[in-house]
């Protein structure tokens, strides 16, 4: 006997009611794979697949025996992949049908048996796992292999029948980094008289910390297998299942009548759950979720502690928000050359700057859905999750700009129209003769700050009041500033900046919306101009360190241009943020520091 992979040409062509030969692959291999058919019916997902055996090159581990790798033909790589194990005194070929299976969804399976199907231990079985997952990554890179370079390096899970479903757990505590588990009708047995009471001679048990592992499991179970595996009680899959941790995700399936045979073939509802399981815990496909929380119709019990939390592209920190945090986080990660899923945004299984790009274009996409002229302060604030600036971050009120000749009439100011500037907030009362001078006087000095000083990037905006509004046409009469509404009576503006926040004082704020100073001008002469020139000569910054594109602001824009700087291999003087002659990663890391700390 001999399996259809192992058949060359005219081998197969003996053998038309079990094999067919694949002219894609150059292989023979079992009839209907991945059209629905495959032996045992279990093979119904889109991929056709095929198989690589140790006779064509596959890694012959030492941990097991008997591997062989089935991949889809026409999937869409990186593929993800699986590892099975049998149950006891059973051989690699018993997991045949589920390996089909997983192939026909677009998964690299792979089969092994234990080196001995009869006394190999569950430990010694779960390194058989572990060790063919170093045989499917050595696959990966192997010259002529079929899956050479298509395989992800960072996504493995393992899953077994009966013995082999408890030695996926041992996988588990040998290697922390898999991600998913699929135990199909699971025994675990540890046999240790120190931890394990004597009983008819052996001392077996389940002992929990061998089940305490944060790796997301599905069990399956039949109701009434004990009955056929009595010396396995309390070493089932409901006890496994009970043993675990609750901080891991966990769901166990336990069928109506069913015995230890429940789940040794993919079939009906167990297929369903087991596909559904690594579309959830391994493609982040947050679709099936809900199903999987609804119990099967064929199950007498369904236990499950994971609730679905749907993920949000780019939220690295999973805090519901896409911001700087998040690019922090991904930088990290590509300085450490760690690998984390969730951050591996264009799913090429590699974090780099694409990554960065990706998540920044993220943010961007955020920042432009909604209308930022309309938006209040407070969302936009909570759109960043970075208290930019001081005064306004707890608070949410209307900056519109009532002053119907200032060029941003309409539009909601100090932020974001001036997040670059220094920003003097002038607090008057519209209704007062001495204050509408002033504020003419202050549009002329800004003028003269503007052209004849040079200092661009400032801007005097009035603090009105509600109350008094209806003087506002009179108060604007000889100034082109933004005048904004501070709601009476309670005035939350002023109540911000109090104790400066009072009539005719002029408050001061640097572009990270810090307090500088404040001077209280009932007019304007020139002892009060030579005071402000002098802190503007002070705190002023021609150059803001990180701002590439020199639009006065310091933000994700400027993380692009240094990016595609980096991806071109390109040099900018104003992006080597850390002088060290080089724009690399490093430049990335300080621009991310400096929105940060703003």
């Amino acid at each position: 006997m001999a399996e259809c992979y192992e058949l060359d040409y005219n081998s197969c062509l003996q053998y038309p009611q079990y094999c067919e030969w694949n002219e894609e692959t150059n292989q023979c291999q079992d009839i209907g794979g991945g059209t629905g058919g495959g032996t045992g019916g279990g093979a119904d997902g889109p991929y056709q697949y095929a198989t690589i055996a140790e006779s064509q090159g596959l890694r012959n581990g030492p941990d097991y025996r008997d591997g062989v790798v089935y991949y889809p033909v026409d999937g869409e790589a990186p593929y993800k992949s699986i590892v099975l194990t049998p149950g006891f005194g059973g051989g690699s070929s018993e997991m045949s049908n589920w390996a089909e299976f997983y192939a026909s969804h677009g998964f690299v399976a792979m089969r092994i048996g234990p080196n001995d199907e009869i006394n190999d231990s569950h430990q010694q079985r779960g390194e058989g796992l572990i060790d063919a997952i170093e045989s499917i990554k050595q696959e990966n890179s192997r010259v002529g292999s079929p899956i050479n370079g298509l395989v992800d390096m960072n996504s493995f899970s393992v899953s077994g029948y009966s013995m082999g479903g408890g030695a996926s757990h041992d996988a588990a505590m040998i290697d922390g980094s898999l991600k998913a588990i699929i135990s199909l009708n699971p025994t675990v047995i540890f046999e240790d008289c120190n931890y394990c009471p004597l009983e008819d001679g052996y001392c077996i048990c389940l002992v929990p910390e061998f089940v305490d592992h944060a790796i997301p499991s599905l069990i399956f179970a039949g109701e009434v297998e004990v009955n056929e595996l009595t010396a396995y009680d309390g070493m089932l899959g409901q006890d496994i299942y009970s043993n675990m941790p609750e901080s891991t995700d966990k769901i166990m399936f336990e069928g109506a009548g069913s015995g230890h045979g429940f789940a040794a073939s993919p079939y009906g509802e167990v297929s369903e759950y087991a596909l559904n399981w690594l579309k959830y815990q391994v493609l982040n496909d947050d679709s099936v979720c809900e199903s999987l929380l609804e119990s099967p119709s064929s199950a007498s019990q369904y236990l499950t502690n994971f609730q679905c939390q749907i993920s949000l592209p780019g939220d690295i920190n999973e805090d519901s928000l896409i911001n700087i945090q998040d690019i922090i986080l991904v930088v990290n990660l590509v300085l450490s050359a760690e690998y984390s899923n969730i951050a591996d945004l264009n799913l090429d299984s590699v974090l780099n700057v694409l990554d960065i790009i990706a998540l920044v274009n993220l943010i961007l996409s955020w920042l432009y859905s909604v209308n930022i002229k309309r938006y209040n302060m407070k969302n936009i604030l909570y759109l960043f999750a970075i208290p930019v600036f001081l005064f306004c971050e707890q608070y949410d009120y209307s900056l519109e700009d009532y002053n119907s000749t200032s060029p941003t009439y309409q539009l909601d100011v100090w932020n974001p129209e001036y997040s670059g500037f220094i920003t003097l907030h002038y607090f008057s009362t519209q209704g007062w003769a001495g204050w509408t001078a002033t504020f003419g006087q202050l549009s002329d000095f800004q003028e003269e700050l503007r052209n004849d000083d040079g200092y661009e990037n400032i801007v005097f905006i009035a603090v009105g009041q509600t109350n008094i509004s209806a003087f506002n046409a009179n108060f604007c009469a000889n100034s082109d500033l933004p005048l904004v509404m501070d709601p009476y009576p309670d005035l939350p503006i002023r109540q911000q900046f109090a104790p400066y926040g009072q009539d005719h004082y002029l408050v001061i704020v640097d572009y990270d919306g810090e307090f500088i100073d404040y001077i209280d001008i009932p007019n304007l002469g020139n002892a009060q101009k030579s005071y402000i020139r002098n802190i503007l000569e002070e705190y002023y910054e021609q150059s803001i360190l990180g701002d590439i594109n020199q639009d006065s602001i310091v933000n994700v824009q400027d993380i692009i241009i240094l990016v595609s700087t980096i991806l071109n291999g390109q040099t900018n003087d104003s992006g080597d943020l850390n002088s060290d002659g080089v724009v690399n990663i490093l430049d990335v890391v300080q621009i991310v520091n400096i929105i940060l700390s703003s």
